[in-house]
């Protein structure tokens, strides 16, 4: 990852609600988590290369997530506007990073692979300061969840 990235990357916040995603099997899809509750409070922290990300609820066990930050990442641009316009064009933009996860408390202490996506605007450079959202795919045959949110402003 350059460094320019990685100065990006680290200003990511995830601090707010974090949805949990089922499809039409709702809970019975839900595999690797304690009392899987539709909603909970979520805080990213990031030190050095270790991100952990703290989920908590008034209705069941808190747990955490835990990874490292990866080599690579993917990211992703298209204008989904490109009527002609003068300037710096805005761009969808996401970030992709594939990494493998271990929980503690209500989630699997396995370690299983996921995909953490950010996305917003951007144009020719990852600006922080313009994601907006988040999702987290695990999809493991023992540990299968998915979570999305929206990102905390960042400066900048």
């Amino acid at each position: 990852m350059q460094d320019w990235l990685a100065e990006e990357i680290i200003k990511i916040r995830i601090h707010g609600t974090a949805h949990l995603y089922a499809d039409a099997c709702w809970l019975d899809c839900i595999r690797g988590i304690d009392d899987p509750q539709e909603a909970y409070a979520a805080e990213l922290t990031i030190e050095q290369d270790l991100w952990q990300l703290a989920f908590s609820t008034p209705d069941a066990p808190d747990g955490m997530l835990r990874w490292t930050t990866p080599d690579n990442l993917t990211f992703f641009r298209a204008d989904t506007s490109p009527e002609a316009r003068s300037g710096d064009a805005t761009l969808y933009a996401e970030v992709r990073m594939n990494v493998a996860i271990t929980g503690s408390g209500a989630f699997s202490s396995e370690l299983v692979p996921a995909e953490l996506v950010f996305t917003g605007e951007s144009n020719a450079c990852l600006d922080a300061s313009r994601l907006r959202h988040w999702h987290l795919s695990v999809n493991a045959e023992e540990v299968r969840f998915h979570f999305y949110g929206d990102l905390a402003l960042t400066p900048q």
